[in-house]
C-alpha cells in the first residue's frame, strides 16, 4: 500500500470558509445514519443542515456560475423528472404523488458538492464521511442480527423522522442496517467495500483495508444478490488496478467462505412479508423462486410505459400487464413489486420522457466522470480517488439495474456518490484553471 500523498501536492485553492466543508461533512454523513427530527422544529437533521448550506447559497449567489456545466446540466434533469412527475400525479388523480420535496433536498447537496469542493483533501474528507456512515449503519445492522436487542429498538428510535415501519429486520433477519429495508441497504453495501477499498488506498489506513472485510460480511447476511454481482467485479479491478492481490484478494475470499460458514452455523430466516425469497444468498445465486419473475416483473413495467407513453403506467396499470402474464396476485389492489428497474421505473412515473431523462442523466454523468479522469494527472491523491470513486459510482448505477430505487428516487448512496462525482468535476476544472 502506498504512503499518504502529501498534501504539498495539493492546489491551495479554498472553497470559502472551512466551516462549509465540514458541514457537507456532516449532511453526507446523516445521509445514512439517521436520528429523529429536532424537538420542536419537525426537522430532520440533515434538514436542517442542508437548510444552512442552502443559506449559504442564497448570500452567495455567485458561486453558482462556478458549477461545472455536467452538474448543472444533472440538477435541471432531476428537477424536471420530479416537477413533472408531481404535476402528471396532481391532473391525473395518481395515489402515490406527493410533493418533491426529497429532490428539492437532492438539487441542495448536489449544489453543494458542485460548488464547495475545490481540493482533492475536501474530497477525499467526503468520501471518508459516507464511508463512515455507511460503518455505523452496516456494524448496527449486524449487531442487530447477531444480538438484537437493545439494538433493534435504538434502531427503531432512530429511523423515527423517515416514516419507515418498524420490525422490517432483526435477529436472524435479513440486514438492513439503519436503511430501514433490505433491498435499500442492497445499495450501500453494494458500493461501501468499493469505497472503503479507496479510502485504505487514499488514507494508506488499516482501518479502512478491515472495512473491508465488515462490509463484505454485511453484504453476504444482506443476501441480496445485485450488489455482489456489482461490488465483487470493481473490487477485484481495483486489487488488479492497485496490485494488491496478496494483501486483498486472499483475505476477501477466506472472509467470503467464513461468513457463508458462519450463515450455516447460525442459521438464517426471512419474514414472512418476503416469502418469495429464498433463505440465503448461495440459494438465491443457484435460482430462487423470484429469478424467473423479475424478467416477468421488467417485461411488465416495459409494457406498461409502451402503453402509456406520455403519462406513464400507474400501479393498477402495472398489475394489470403484470397479472395478465402470470398470475402472483390476485388482487391488482395489493402490493405489486414494480418492474424492480430503476431505469424502467422513469418511464412509468412519466412515460416515455422519463426514460430520454434517464439516457440524459447517464450521458451527464459519464461526460462528469470523463472530465475528473482527465484532471488527476500529477496529482497522487486524484489518482486513487478517480478510479475508487468511480468504481463505487458505477457499482451502485448497476445495482438499480435490479431494484426500484436509485438517484432519481431518493437512494442515499446513489446521491452521494453521484455528488462525489462532480465534485471531482469541480477539482479538475479547479486545476484547469489554476493550469492555464
Amino acid at each position: 500500500m502506498t504512503t499518504r500523498p502529501d498534501k504539498a501536492t495539493l492546489p491551495v485553492a479554498s472553497a470559502g470558509p472551512r466551516w462549509l466543508i465540514h458541514l457537507l461533512m456532516l449532511a453526507v454523513f446523516l445521509e445514512f445514519v439517521t436520528l429523529p427530527k429536532i424537538p420542536g422544529t419537525g426537522l430532520a437533521p440533515i434538514n436542517f443542515v442542508l437548510m444552512v448550506g442552502l443559506g449559504y447559497l442564497f448570500l452567495n449567489t455567485n458561486r453558482l456560475q462556478e458549477m461545472p456545466r455536467e452538474a448543472r446540466a444533472i440538477m435541471a434533469i432531476l428537477l424536471i423528472f420530479n416537477i413533472w412527475d408531481y404535476v402528471l400525479g396532481y391532473f391525473l388523480d395518481k395515489p402515490d404523488h406527493e410533493f418533491p420535496a426529497t429532490a428539492i433536498r437532492t438539487a441542495i447537496e448536489l449544489t453543494l458538492f458542485s460548488v464547495l469542493v475545490r481540493t482533492p483533501e475536501e474530497l477525499r474528507r467526503l468520501a471518508m464521511a459516507a464511508g463512515l456512515g455507511i460503518l455505523v449503519s452496516a456494524t448496527m445492522g449486524l449487531l442487530i442480527y447477531f444480538i438484537g436487542e437493545p439494538y433493534q429498538s435504538i434502531r427503531d428510535w432512530m429511523l423515527q423522522s423517515t416514516g419507515v415501519s418498524k420490525g422490517v429486520s432483526g435477529q436472524r433477519l435479513w440486514l438492513s442496517g439503519l436503511s430501514g429495508e433490505h433491498f435499500m441497504f442492497g445499495y450501500l453495501v453494494g458500493g461501501a467495500p468499493v469505497l472503503a477499498l479507496t479510502l485504505a488506498r487514499a488514507y494508506a489506513s488499516r482501518f479502512w483495508a478491515l472495512s473491508v472485510g465488515l462490509f463484505l460480511v454485511a453484504l453476504y447476511y444482506n443476501a441480496e444478490r445485485a450488489p455482489l454481482v456489482m461490488a465483487i467485479p470493481a473490487l477485484l479491478y481495483l486489487i488488479v488496478r492497485w496490485n494488491l492481490h496478496r494483501g486483498f484478494l486472499v483475505p476477501m475470499l477466506v472472509i467470503l467462505i467464513m461468513t457463508g460458514y458462519l450463515w450455516k452455523e447460525f442459521g438464517a430466516t426471512r419474514s414472512s412479508m418476503n416469502n418469495l425469497h429464498s433463505q440465503t444468498l448461495f440459494d438465491r445465486i443457484k435460482g430462487g423462486e423470484d429469478t424467473t419473475d423479475r424478467f416477468h416483473w421488467l417485461a411488465s413495467g416495459i409494457k406498461s410505459v409502451l402503453n402509456h407513453p406520455l403519462t406513464g403506467a400507474s400501479r393498477l396499470d402495472y398489475g394489470s400487464e403484470f397479472l395478465g402474464i402470470r398470475m402472483k396476485i390476485l388482487d391488482p389492489k395489493l402490493f405489486i413489486p414494480y418492474a424492480h428497474n430503476h431505469y424502467v421505473n422513469l418511464g412509468m412515473n412519466i412515460g416515455i420522457p422519463g426514460w430520454i431523462l434517464g439516457y440524459m442523466f447517464l450521458i451527464n454523468i459519464f461526460r462528469a466522470l470523463r472530465r475528473f479522469k482527465a484532471g488527476v494527472r500529477g496529482d497522487p491523491l486524484l489518482e486513487i480517488l478517480q478510479p475508487g470513486l468511480t468504481a463505487s459510482l458505477l457499482a451502485v448505477l448497476g445495482v438499480a439495474l435490479f431494484h426500484n430505487q436509485g438517484v432519481f428516487f431518493e437512494e442515499p448512496l446513489s446521491i452521494i456518490l453521484t455528488g462525489l462525482a462532480l465534485a471531482g468535476c469541480r477539482v479538475a476544472q479547479e486545476r484547469e484553471h489554476n493550469q492555464a
